[in-house]
């Protein structure tokens, strides 16, 4: 009777304390992967959004170009003033002019370019100073590449076709608009967590990868920063990204991180939103801990009720047998 009594008190411990455990185990790794699940949808998210903003503002910016271009009291000077030559540039005030004319309360322009069919300059406003570079002549309008001025102002150009009369490309309106409004919001991605952010890129003429944006955790990298575009690095493969893509590896710092990304169709920009992998493993093992500990107390417990409750139940039974086998 005592084994009989023994083996089923030990029976009931076994099947109580190592299920528990072992349900413990697989709750917080599920959990767990619920959570990077998660993390990993949110990111993407954030991503979407991200882009779907930034191709609105550069669609912005390109649709106020053309309505530059195509002014008629733009086309009619530039169609009669014709070549540029070399030793005037005639279309100065014109230039200006533009650049108050582009400037509202949703976007600003820091400089205009006029040139001829042939890329000759007619005229550049008072804040012109960076010469644009391979000005393609009249055709569809595009982005030329980032930069960072003079004036320590982040400029994007646009340039676009200015149509004469006739229907005919006669010349090239380049605007370099202000850029901050646009790259500056995703600063706003830090206070989402102690290690997010969000930052864009570009390709430079190298074939590398310059970042256009301030980092997180290197603040003067906009515009300095350049990563080889031979690595095999996020930052790198997000500018061939057409799809949104998500992955675990190192960020620009060597940490590993949660990371998605994708280009920016119009401007072929690299745009990347992440986080370390150390915070995504701090909110698990938070919770973790709370369930190891839920569970240990269980078990703790049952140990308890064993030897404060079943254990001496078990010796009374014991002496009441022997007694009465006396």
């Amino acid at each position: 009777m005592q084994l009989g009594v023994r083996g089923r008190i030990l029976l009931w411990l076994s099947a109580t304390v190592l299920p528990t455990t072992a349900i413990g185990i697989l709750a917080a790794s599920a959990v767990e992967s619920r959570l990077e699940d998660r993390v990993e949808s949110e990111l993407l998210n954030v991503l979407g959004l991200e882009a779907a903003r930034i191709a609105r503002e550069l669609e912005a910016l390109e649709r106020s170009a053309e309505d530059l271009a195509g002014r008629a009291s733009v086309q009619v000077v530039v169609e009669d003033v014709g070549t540029a030559s070399p030793d005037a540039r005639p279309l100065d005030q014109l230039a200006d002019d533009l650049v108050a004319a582009a400037t509202d309360a949703n976007r600003s322009a820091a400089a205009v370019w006029l040139f001829d069919v042939d890329g000759g300059i007619l005229g550049a406003s008072e804040a012109a100073s960076h010469v644009p570079e391979n000005v393609t002549g009249p055709g569809e309008t595009r982005f030329a590449p980032a930069y960072r001025a003079a004036s320590n102002d982040d400029r994007m150009p646009v340039e676009t076709a200015i149509i004469g009369s006739d229907g005919t490309p006669v010349g090239v309106l380049v605007v370099d608009w202000d850029i901050a409004p646009t790259i500056d919001l995703l600063a706003s991605h830090e206070s989402f967590g102690e290690t997010s952010e969000a930052h864009l890129a570009q390709p430079t003429a190298e074939g590398d990868v310059a970042f256009i944006t301030l980092l997180r955790f290197e603040r003067d990298a906009a515009f300095s920063k350049v990563v080889p575009g031979s690595l095999d690095a996020p930052i790198v493969n997000s500018l061939n990204a057409t799809e949104p893509t998500v992955v675990h590896s190192p960020d620009y710092r060597g940490e590993p991180s949660v990371l998605a990304y994708r280009q920016t169709e119009a401007t072929g920009w690299g745009l990347v939103v992440k986080i370390d992998q150390s915070e995504v493993l701090g909110t698990t093992s938070i919770v973790r801990t709370a369930l190891t500990w839920r569970f240990a107390l269980m078990l703790v417990s049952g140990i308890a009720g064993w030897a404060l409750v079943l254990r001496p139940l078990l010796l009374r039974i014991r002496r009441a047998s022997t007694a009465a086998e006396r």
